[in-house]
């Protein structure tokens, strides 16, 4: 339905499913979990019966938790791409799959998260503190993850 990073709008319904596919990775199917919507509480003290019945039956009173998905695809041992296993490509899928515990140690200048990140990246301890103001920077100009992601990778690997 969309090229990466997308975003899809879904009908508020229990039992439904994300299948993410590209040609040359294996298909990867999600269900989608939802939990009741907080603010169907209010709207039954403020709309009464009538406001519940009505976000019961346009499907409101559900929301999906999680909202959103980052996903890496495995790549198919059929499949002729090699590029999966690059430097490159497995910083971006380290940075996506740890991007909280990267961000939180990166408000605070450390911690185990960053420091992989910056052994990931060969960066020297001289260039340590350096580093973590110009990956911090970026993280608040780039608030997609899969973005942020791609501008390290492109920033420090060639």
């Amino acid at each position: 339905m969309g090229k990466t990073p997308a975003t899809v709008m879904v009908d508020r319904q229990k039992g439904q499913s994300v299948t993410f596919e590209k040609d040359g990775y294996k298909k990867q199917t999600i269900p989608l979990s939802t939990s009741l919507n907080t603010w169907f509480w209010g709207n039954i003290v403020i709309g009464g019966f009538l406001g519940s019945t009505t976000d019961a039956a346009s499907g409101s009173m559900h929301e999906y938790v999680p909202n959103q998905f980052y996903v890496t695809l495995a790549i198919d041992s059929n499949s002729p791409i090699k590029e999966y296993g690059s430097e490159k490509a497995k910083l971006k899928e380290f940075i996506v799959g740890s991007y909280h515990n990267l961000t939180e140690d990166l408000s605070k200048g450390q911690g185990d998260y960053l420091s992989s990140l910056l052994a990931m990246l060969k960066i020297a301890p001289e260039n340590k503190e350096e580093a973590i103001q110009k990956i911090h920077a970026l993280s608040t100009v780039y608030s997609v993850i899969p973005e942020f992601a791609e501008q390290v990778a492109n920033f420090y690997i060639k």
